[in-house]
């Protein structure tokens, strides 16, 4: 896996960055010189060809390299098959090539290589801000693999039979599959996901989401009380994308659940369907929760809802000893805080420069709080200075 490191101020969300020697990746110069490099045994020349495409191509052009694209798949090479696949795979996504479905299909079903053997490819995110903590839960199932991302791009409707005999057939690549089938499925494909909740939660709790059918709620309420927080999340936020008083009231029983992370959450799953249950009790988490964890996510969970009874909790957590408490509470100001708001944050921050935690999550938290109050106070300054201007 290839790992890079994000800057301060710049986050690196790398989506399937592959690094393969140093050669430049030149058009072919025309669409036989692309058959011929396709056609010879040498994979850097083949890799060099496809990744060299133009994206702008007459329609005519379009179609006969669609076809030669649709042929290399096929064609086994003594080295990097599986990365120059991926090429062609992420080629034809771009040409919106439908009719390359079922060859991205067979590779699957016959266990074709279509993984990465020469490249240096992976996903890396580096969270530095609290804002970055979230968007590390939300799921890419396919940032390390471009043939199952071109598939989940093109896939239609008439391929959720075949895909979900692969999804019993393929476990090292059922997650993505299972998205797939989420995606295009027909609703009562949710009964044939759901039996996969033990097995692949994650991905579960993603698809579910995505065929939006309320027979899926039971599965997701269950993930929702997972141990892992990614699965959680997800599950909280394709219960929100599905909505309606039967998720609401199976929602409501998770409110006072013993561990107080999935009341927080199930607190949060209601404030997003605007039902106001869930705010009371984080509000009550955010004060008397013995976690500190349970207390930064309530205080965070409010500030996403944009809370404005909490910010008075928000501005007293910036008073905290725990700098994990101030971290989040400079976070949750950024969402409801005006510019009166800006003189305490700065001084909050400089006081946790002078703490030396020993607990993990406060050590953790001095690693966010620069970037979190960078964010926080450009989002006061830009909405005050929006509110100025009405005035």
């Amino acid at each position: 896996m290839l790992i890079l490191r994000s800057t301060p101020v710049t986050i690196l969300f790398i989506t399937s960055i592959c690094l393969f020697g140093s050669a430049s990746l030149n058009w072919a110069g025309s669409l036989e010189e692309l058959q011929k490099a396709l056609q010879a045994n040498d994979a850097e020349v083949a890799w060099r060809a496809v990744d060299g495409i133009p994206q702008k191509l007459s329609p005519q052009e379009k179609e006969q390299t669609k076809s030669v694209l649709r042929k290399a798949l096929k064609k086994e090479w003594g080295r990097c098959a599986g990365d120059i696949r991926q090429s062609i795979a992420a080629q034809l996504a771009a040409l919106d090539a439908k009719e390359a479905i079922p060859d991205l299909l067979e590779l699957i079903r016959e266990k074709k290589n279509i993984e990465h053997e020469c490249a240096e490819c992976g996903c890396c995110f580096n969270p530095v801000s609290v804002s970055d903590t979230f968007t590390e839960l939300q799921p890419d199932f396919f940032c390390e693999n471009r043939v199952l991302s071109s598939l989940h791009s093109l896939a239609t409707f008439s391929y959720a039979k075949e895909i979900s005999e692969l999804v019993e057939a393929t476990p090292n690549f059922r997650p993505q599959l299972l998205v797939i089938l989420g995606k295009i499925g027909h609703p009562r494909y949710a009964h044939f996901i759901a039996k996969f909740a033990d097995r692949e939660p994650l991905a579960v709790a993603q698809a579910l989401g995505e065929i939006k059918q309320p027979s899926g709620i039971p599965v997701l309420a269950h993930l929702l009380e997972d141990s892992r927080e990614a699965v959680r999340w997800t599950a909280s936020q394709s219960l929100t994308r599905i909505g309606g008083d039967r998720v609401v009231d199976t929602v409501k029983l998770r409110l006072h659940h013993p561990n107080k992370e999935i009341s927080a959450i199930a607190a949060r799953t209601l404030g997003v369907l605007r039902v106001p249950d869930g705010l009371s009790v984080l509000r009550n988490l955010s004060r008397q929760a013995e976690s500190l964890r349970t207390r930064s996510l309530a205080i965070a969970y409010l500030g996403q809802l944009k809370d404005l009874e909490s910010r008075a909790i928000f501005i007293a957590g910036l008073q905290d000893k725990s700098p994990l408490v101030r971290t989040y509470s400079i976070y949750a100001l950024g969402y409801v805080g005006d510019a009166s708001d800006i003189p305490p944050i700065e001084a909050s921050l400089l006081e946790v420069k002078k703490m030396n935690p020993t607990i993990p999550a406060d050590k953790a938290a001095l690693g966010l709080i620069d970037e979190t109050t960078r964010e926080a106070l450009e989002q006061i300054r830009k909405k005050s200075g929006k509110e100025g201007s009405r005035r």
